[in-house]
């Protein structure tokens, strides 16, 4: 894939996210045509992740409080179970939480934990953007952990529109992997999620 291609789309990205209000119409309409979801995968130089940083102006985003970051690792082990009729309750709530503070900019998720790919319909949720995000009852305020450590249950409102742009970074897990455990776990939303995301080559 030509790098300009992707030059362009997260040039576009971060110039909305820092000045929403200043861009011209047909680069609104431009913004309003790419995928809300980019993955990078099988990246073991970082030489795609770097390329990636640099063309969103990773720094510029930091410092302007518009970028959050979560990891999904094996301490997500628990939280991606199965409990009552909610599967992943805690997991989903994690991710609203996250979501919230990533609002109007980018959520960067790092992912070393394969199981999250045996519910593949979170991560699409976040990029499709179709309906409000909502944690889940019963209780579930009381789930929603500090991810950063700080006491957030009563910052975030039960539901809101989410319009960030969301990063996907996949590290240790080859993308051969992730599609064969999707596959087998959670097939069907797999795919559909698929239509939300796009992996990045150069």
């Amino acid at each position: 894939m030509d790098t300009e291609y992707y030059e362009n789309i997260f040039s576009t990205i971060s110039n909305h996210i820092l000045n929403p209000d200043g861009m011209e119409e047909g680069e609104d309409l431009y913004y309003q045509g790419l995928r809300k979801g980019y993955i990078v995968v099988d990246d073991d130089s970082d030489k795609v992740l770097k390329f990636v940083r640099k063309s969103l102006r990773y720094k510029e985003l930091v410092s302007a409080g518009k970028l959050y970051e979560i990891l999904i690792n094996d301490t997500w082990n628990d939280a991606l179970k199965k409990k009552g009729q909610m599967t992943g309750r805690e997991a989903w709530n994690n991710l609203i939480a996250a979501a919230y503070r990533a609002n109007h900019g980018l959520l960067v998720i790092y992912i070393t934990n394969i199981e999250i790919f045996g519910q593949c319909w979170k991560l699409k949720q976040l990029a499709k953007q179709e309906y409000d995000l909502e944690a889940w009852p019963p209780d579930t305020r009381a789930d929603i952990t500090p991810l950063d450590g700080e006491f957030i249950n009563d910052l975030i409102p039960e539901r809101f529109p989410f319009d960030g742009n969301v990063l996907l970074v996949i590290d240790g897990i080859g993308w051969d992997s992730v599609k064969e455990y999707a596959q087998q776990h959670n097939s069907g939303e797999f795919d559909a999620m698929m239509q939300f995301y796009n992996r990045v080559r150069i």
